[in-house]
């Protein structure tokens, strides 16, 4: 891995982040190297800086981000420029909206805020697709729901609906 060098974590865009690896030392029977782990670690926090680095896994090059994360380094993967497509490139349809639907839109972010805990979450689609292949190739029946289109409603009386309830 090759440091290409530093810069603020604001400069890196949130759609280029991409998967996290931890990165430690290895025993120093193992040729870790902790004092050069531990420098690089503490220059970062000290100067508010990430680090840029590529590196090449099998038949690919990336590119990513190591910054400073607990005791140890946390590693992002960056997207490269050309693999996110632009903004730009995505149809979004001119309208406009009031203020006052604005502020009931805020009211209902606000009814909605909780305080997220990342471990509460896991992926369970994966799990429950197997579970389905599973009983149709014992021969078992499988149960589907009907699938239908919600129907077209107001999101001013959506957003009314909301705040009414508690």
């Amino acid at each position: 891995m090759e440091i290409k060098g530093f810069c603020e974590m604001d400069e890196i865009p949130l759609e280029a982040l991409s998967k996290p690896y931890y990165l430690g030392t290895d025993a120093p029977t193992k040729g870790g190297a902790g004092k050069s782990f531990l420098l690089l670690k503490e220059a970062m926090e000290r100067s508010k800086k990430v680090a840029i680095v590529k590196w090449v896994s099998r038949t690919n090059e990336y590119i990513g981000m190591i910054m400073p994360h607990g005791k140890g380094l946390l590693l992002k993967q960056l997207l490269y420029n050309e693999q996110v497509r632009s903004i730009d490139e995505v149809e979004i349809l001119e309208s406009s909206v009031t203020d006052d639907l604005v502020e009931k839109g805020v009211q209902a972010i606000n009814k909605m805020t909780f305080s997220f805990k990342w471990a509460d979450y896991t992926e369970t689609y994966t799990k429950e697709v197997k579970e389905l292949i599973e009983k149709r190739f014992l021969g078992e029946e499988v149960e589907t729901e009907e699938f239908s289109l919600p129907e077209a409603r107001s999101i001013e009386a959506e957003l009314e609906k909301m705040l009414e309830t508690d």
